[in-house]
């Protein structure tokens, strides 16, 4: 209920004799001569001690959750990794509080490695974990489970061998620029730095917007709070009706980084397009709440579009641009196409997802799942269509879109947000003022501060 449910790994569950998985893969041992089929072992002995079924795509969903999700403090998972001394001070045994830790040689990188293995009669599994590595002209977190279906006689080394040649390989791809990965301004810029647009308490700051209603009214209380979570509900709604809902922070802003964490929960609401379940997004440069009429549908805006798999294995991708009232140039080409799907993450379950936003004007926008980049676009401007009801004024064609209000979307099924955070990229830079900061990269000079 803590971990497997909230982190959406629904292929892993407790082993019981009595009832065995019929999805379940077979198991075998090998000698230097042959393999056979493993005789059966009764594995349900190991439950108590985290020994379950699985798969290795459950696994990186744990590492994801862990790096990017929230499922572990930040101050907590360093204690759990540091190397517990011994009585006498020794720390080479290299084992955290139930994780193995310590550097290893991936290709021509030392990197440091946090993981667990595991074995059972037949089957081997190894779990592994790679921060901050050096790969593409930018720093990387790494994710990489092997499950095995056949043993070595126990010793591991098939699993944590699979593992390592994996990672290389995607490193070797990152430095090669087959796996795209943008550098993000800010990097050095200090957690403080960064602002927490959702408290965890209330929704002050922000701003309902539901067609049908005017800027400011939160019907059925659609937008709330609950157990430290932003929560887009529909509890007290009989039929959705067209009724798109936003959540708009008050403050515009042009250049910066969004970073957000999003789930899909439950089942849609009554009357909820069938295009829409699963659905929901972060509008970018959008229209201030108070200029759209009561029956416009959406905000002037670019899209960072959240989408859930309805059915597992059938993908259907997630971080893609969608531009209600505008339109971009992607790969050097302008389009006027509404919905424009390049990522290649297609995610099933109620997990919780990363999601980062890079906002520079109406210049460039990066979309970010996890630590892979999944849309790019450039030279924003107004026109086009996709929404409706709204004061022509505020659309004018070609005018280039270079900030605007960031808001939260409601399509019909509930969705969670936590973990709203923004660096802002413009401010003050020069040197000698008091408020100068290195990571900007657009200048504000009336911010400055002598």
């Amino acid at each position: 209920r803590l971990v497997i449910e909230p982190v959406g790994m629904d292929g892993t569950r407790a082993e019981d004799p009595r009832w065995p998985w019929p999805d379940t893969a077979g198991f075998y041992l090998q000698t230097p001569e042959h393999s056979f089929r493993a005789p059966y072992a009764d594995n349900s002995y190991k439950v108590a001690g985290g020994g379950l079924l699985g798969r290795p795509w459950d696994l990186v969903l744990l590492g994801n959750a862990i790096l990017y999700g929230g499922l572990i403090e930040d101050d907590t998972w360093e204690e759990l990794t540091a190397i517990m001394p011994l009585a006498d001070g020794s720390t080479e045994h290299g084992y955290g509080l139930g994780f193995g830790v310590g550097e290893v040689r991936i290709g021509d990188r030392t990197v440091r490695e946090v993981g667990h293995s595991g074995g059972s009669v037949g089957g081997l599994t190894a779990w592994k974990i790679f921060e901050d590595v050096a790969a593409g002209g930018d720093t990387h977190d790494l994710v990489v489970a092997v499950t095995i279906n056949i043993s070595d006689l126990g010793n591991g080394a098939s699993a944590h061998a699979v593992a390592y040649q994996a990672a290389e390989l995607v490193l070797d791809a990152l430095d090669a620029g087959d796996i795209r990965s943008a550098p993000r301004p800010g990097a050095d810029a200090p957690r403080n730095a960064w602002i927490d647009l959702f408290d965890g308490e209330s929704l002050d700051g922000w701003i309902p917007k539901v067609r049908g209603y005017p800027a400011g009214e939160n019907p059925l209380d659609t937008f709330r709070v609950e157990d430290g979570k932003l929560v887009v509900s529909y509890d007290g709604y009989e039929s959705f009706d067209g009724r798109f809902g936003h959540l708009f922070y008050e403050t515009p802003y042009s250049h910066y980084r969004l970073k957000l964490e999003y789930r899909f929960v439950g089942d849609p609401t009554p009357g909820t397009e069938a295009w829409a379940i699963r659905n929901s997004g972060a509008m970018l440069h959008a229209q201030a709440p108070e200029t759209m009429p009561a029956e416009q549908d959406f905000p002037i805006s670019v899209e960072f579009q959240f989408l859930g798999e309805l059915n597992r294995g059938k993908k259907r991708t997630t971080g893609n641009l969608c531009t209600p009232g505008t339109h971009v140039t992607v790969e050097g080409k302008f389009t006027e196409d509404h919905c424009i799907e390049r990522s290649p993450v297609s995610l099933f379950g109620d997990q919780w997802v990363q999601a980062e936003a890079l906002v520079l004007g109406a210049d460039r926008a990066v979309h970010f799942i996890g630590d892979t980049q999944v849309s790019e676009y450039t030279d924003i401007v107004t026109g086009g269509g996709v929404v409706s009801g709204h004061d022509p004024a505020m659309k004018p064609e070609g005018e280039p879109l270079g900030a605007g209000h960031i808001a939260l979307q409601s399509e019909g099924h509930r969705v969670e947000f936590r973990n709203i955070r923004l660096l802002n990229l413009k401010g003050c830079m020069n040197p000698h003022a008091s408020n100068y900061e290195t990571w900007y990269v657009e200048d504000d000079p009336e911010a400055c501060r002598y």
